[in-house]
């Protein structure tokens, strides 16, 4: 093989593992020093409805809202948990669904700020779960203009200080739409040190890799002080960790139910349309897959998301040029 050649391959992933390093130096700076910088913690009266999908997690989902129970106590949050519970979930003999646990467990504690809405078509993605919900609450009339949607999985674990942070910075700065990452360490121990087990631990790694070298920093161009970077440059949404007025996600439409990724999309018409993703500098902890073949699957999803930026692209043109242009006629 020619030895220019192997010199260009060397010049290449010396330069991408440079530019990953200076990336995550970058990411690690910018969540310890905005802590330090913490808002100053007012009642901005917003509220925050969580909306946390539900597909067999008879296991997850009581000690997730238990979670989310005690960050409400201690930060005092106004927080209104809602379960999404679905008609895919097929019920086996003699073992109680989600769905049953979850309304069983909300009657006996009698919760006030817990609800379980099930949506009962038994085919769809987790975007048709969460446009249901939301639906449903609109429908009932109990959004208000400042109130925020947000989105966490059954196995999400915030920061505690997460929802003081984004009230604070809401009080401080005005309406944005936050985005917090992950690491992915919840189960980290429970892979145990057997070869298999360090491989689940690598691809966890990689996965938090991921979060502080590429996605935190696309993020963080989003709100940049530079004019063209902060107006061109792009970012994703992830549907854990998401917050959104619901304002802006009422002007958005929905999540889509025509495409593999639905944040992915999501974060697209929200940058096009000149919103800003902001970065929260809390982190959660989630599940990393607990299988090779799941953990492949997993970045095989993912990986399709680009690849549909052309319909992203033909939708926003479609949708809200024309909306723009009866806007325009219409004043």
């Amino acid at each position: 093989m020619d030895s220019r050649f192997i010199f260009f391959l060397i010049s290449i992933f010396l330069f991408q593992g440079i530019k990953t390093l200076v990336s995550l130096c970058s990411s690690l700076r910018f969540l310890t020093k905005e802590k330090q910088i913490q808002p100053q913690q007012k009642d901005s009266g917003v509220r925050f409805f969580i909306f946390i999908p539900c597909l067999n997690e008879q296991e997850n989902i009581l000690q997730t809202i238990e979670y989310f129970e005690k960050i409400r106590k201690i930060s005092k949050a106004n927080l209104f948990i809602y379960t999404i519970t679905t008609g895919r979930e097929i019920k086996i003999l003699n073992t109680d669904t989600t769905r049953d646990i979850l309304e069983s467990e909300i009657k006996t504690k009698e919760y006030s700020n817990v609800f379980n809405i099930h949506d009962p078509s038994e085919c769809g993605f987790v975007s048709h779960q969460f446009n249901y919900a939301i639906h449903e609450v609109s429908r009932k009339h109990l959004f208000d203009e400042r109130d925020y949607i947000v989105f966490y999985n059954a196995d999400s674990r915030p920061h505690p200080h997460t929802f003081n942070w984004v009230s604070g910075d809401i009080e401080k700065n005005g309406d944005a739409v936050y985005q917090q990452f992950s690491a992915v360490f919840k189960n980290f121990d429970e892979f145990g040190n057997s070869p298999y087990g360090m491989i689940l631990k690598t691809f966890a790694v990689f996965q938090t890799r991921f979060s502080l070298s590429h996605e935190i920093p696309r993020s963080r161009r989003s709100v940049s002080k530079n004019f063209l970077i902060r107006k061109y440059s792009n970012a994703h949404c992830i549907s854990h960790g998401l917050f959104i007025s619901h304002k802006t996600f009422k002007n958005i439409g929905k999540f889509s139910e025509n495409t593999m990724i639905e944040d992915l999309f999501l974060g697209f018409l929200l940058r096009v349309t000149g919103n800003a993703i902001k970065p929260i500098p809390y982190m959660e902890n989630i599940d990393s897959p607990t299988s090779i073949w799941k953990n492949l699957r997993q970045k095989y999803i993912w990986y399709w998301g680009p690849m549909y930026y052309p319909y992203y692209y033909w939708y926003f043109l479609k949708n809200f040029q024309q909306r723009n242009n009866a806007s325009k006629l219409v004043s």
